[in-house]
């Protein structure tokens, strides 16, 4: 009897079975991983966005509020600072004294609400001070005056860096100042 050299296969996988496993382990690993940058991406672009809507909601909600308050609006009070564009509103405060509300826009983008009373000696005084969010970036700000006196529109565009969109968003806000 002729002695046949017969190879049997241990257990194991051969080198090509492994390149393949490790071929396909790459290709899901890579999938994963964009999947996963993406939805970061994504997930830090909505909150962004989030953010800003906020921020513009409540400009848009303290200045109704702001105008609903105030009797007049004017173009600069003596005293206050200049600001290009600003806005001036006037009520009564409940002691009776004058109370101003600027609204105005800096050059470094920030949106401001400052708040002054009249003291007894007919100066100003600073009641309060609102910076808006700095994810509200303006890069611009007007004040338009409708043709009823009554009527007080804001513009702001607000820059949308950090977002899908490259157009800057222009919000307009619309106040009916309230009964002298």
């Amino acid at each position: 009897m002729s002695a046949q050299s017969r190879r049997t296969r241990s257990g194991g996988y051969t080198l090509f079975e492994l390149l393949g496993c490790v071929a396909l382990l790459m290709i899901i690993m890579n999938l994963s991983a964009s999947v996963l940058i993406g939805t970061k991406r994504l997930h830090t672009l909505g909150t962004l966005a989030l953010e800003r809507n906020e921020a513009i909601e409540e400009v848009a909600r303290d200045f109704r509020e702001a105008a609903h308050d105030s009797t007049t609006a004017v173009d600069s009070v003596p005293g206050l600072p200049a600001s290009p564009g600003a806005l001036v509103l006037t009520s009564k405060a409940a002691d009776g004294a004058t109370r101003f509300r600027l609204w105005r826009s800096d050059g470094d983008g920030r949106l401001y609400l400052d708040v002054y009373d009249t003291r007894p000696d007919r100066t100003l005084a600073l009641a309060s001070r609102k910076v808006y969010s700095p994810r509200l970036k303006v890069l611009e700000f007007s004040v338009t005056r409708g043709p009823p006196t009554s009527l007080v529109a804001l513009d702001i565009v607000v820059d949308n860096e950090g977002t899908l969109r490259t157009v800057p968003r222009t919000n307009r806000f619309l106040g009916a100042l309230g009964a002298p």
